[in-house]
């Protein structure tokens, strides 16, 4: 378990999320810039293989909505987990709209960590 700054996440890694899973609200894979994408997709796929994470594409927030993010989500946690040797964060927020599941995110740690 790593100490993060909800903020930073958002501002200073790629944040990719489930589109496609409502129990994967407001929980995101959020690769640093010195891991390379092949990281995320590498953990996407495990995810998807234990069944949590949906078959819908990837999406992934634009820098030009990450201020909008910064502003609306509610930071709860996150944890520093490696992937095929590549740091990666997983993070869960809470958003009115988009509550996250402590135990899907539990369950993600389980997977990837």
């Amino acid at each position: 378990m790593s100490t993060h700054d909800g903020t930073a996440l958002i501002r200073d890694n790629e944040l990719s999320f489930d589109p496609g899973d409502k129990q994967n609200g407001s929980l995101y894979v959020c690769r640093p810039p010195s891991s390379p994408a092949s990281a995320s997709d590498t953990a996407i796929a495990q995810l998807r293989k234990a069944g949590l994470w949906s078959d819908q594409p990837v999406k992934t927030v634009a820098d030009d909505q990450k201020p909008a993010y910064q502003a609306q989500m509610i930071f709860v946690e996150a944890v520093d987990v490696s992937v095929a040797g590549q740091k990666l964060i997983l993070a869960r927020y809470n958003h009115p709209k988009f509550p996250s599941s402590a135990e899907r995110f539990a369950a993600w740690k389980a997977c990837l960590g």
